[in-house]
């Protein structure tokens, strides 16, 4: 193999930079999101363009969006910094076999309890390991995938290139405070009745793929940042919301709220996954809080 002949043209933080235009939306996102000034994400881009001799993308308004050419090219970078990140993973079975610290993302949607069940019965296990617990709404656990900075994730869907397990069943429930005026229907509401009273949402926490989910129709939206955030608003009287009963149960037998009368749609369910974040090589100590979340999350009942 000839050395030069080999040698990249282009460098993988050229390449990185293009990918985060794209993912980001424009070149002051992926500044932002790179930690980079503005003028060294666009001169890095224009390098990209130049050596390629390939126009990959263009402006619409503030947005990069790609050309035909670019998302050929947008494929192969993806794919080219996924197998980079997986190539330094290699290091951690070099450096040490039981891992010194671990970095957990769970979505909110998954029990708290669940959790802390699993996180004590690791401790007496984890020879001292260091666990760093993240939370995270919808994408943004998919987003820690996609960073590398996950070993261990709890998300609502399995991302493309990683392999994951079903953990747990969420079952959602159309919630209301017992002194707002859809608590005390008779009748089974239509989705219409709704749409006169506030709906509270919670806020995907990832940066760059927000998704909306559930029903969206309501003529007021507040939008909060937390389930627990959620719960509390609806508590307060204001609106309704589809909140996880694990979330809800104790409030729900106390009275102080009550489930909606819908006469369709009043629950929901949604799946979540356990997936690695290193899929080339898992270490022992996330292995073993995996197998603590499983047999937590298999003993739980709300």
């Amino acid at each position: 193999m000839d050395i030069k002949t080999t040698h990249p043209r282009i460098t993988l933080e050229q390449w990185r930079c293009f990918v985060a235009v794209i993912d980001c939306g424009g070149f002051a996102q992926a500044a932002e999101a790179l930690n980079k000034s503005q003028s060294t994400v666009s001169y890095a881009v224009n390098k990209l363009k130049s050596v390629l001799g390939l126009e990959v993308l263009t402006m619409s308004g503030r947005r990069a969006v790609l050309t035909e050419a670019g998302q050929v090219m947008y494929r192969g970078a993806r794919q080219l910094l996924e197998e980079s990140v997986a190539l330094e993973g290699l290091v951690k079975p070099l450096q040490s076999e039981w891992e010194t610290s671990l970095t957990l993302v769970i979505d909110e949607a998954f029990p708290l309890d669940v959790v802390l069940s699993a996180l004590k019965a690791f401790e007496p296990q984890s020879r001292g390991t260091r666990v760093h617990y993240h939370e995270a709404i919808l994408s943004g656990s998919e987003e820690a995938l996609d960073a590398g900075t996950a070993d261990l994730v709890v998300a609502y869907r399995v991302p493309p290139g990683y392999s994951g397990d079903q953990i747990y069943s969420a079952e959602f429930v159309a919630v209301t405070g017992a002194s707002h005026p859809l608590a005390g229907s008779e009748k089974p509401l239509q989705s219409r009745a709704l749409q006169k009273h506030t709906h509270i949402v919670i806020r995907d926490s990832g940066r760059y793929k927000q998704t909306d989910t559930g029903w969206l129709r309501s003529q007021q939206r507040w939008t909060v940042s937390s389930i627990q955030t959620a719960v509390k608003t609806v508590l307060s009287g204001v609106g309704f919301a589809w909140l996880p009963l694990h979330a809800v149960s104790e409030y729900l037998n106390k009275g102080e709220l009550v489930r909606l009368n819908l006469e369709q749609g009043a629950t929901r369910r949604g799946d979540l996954y356990l997936v690695y974040g290193h899929s080339d090589y898992v270490g022992p100590a996330t292995k073993t809080l995996a197998q603590s979340l499983i047999q937590a999350s298999e003993a739980y009942s709300v």
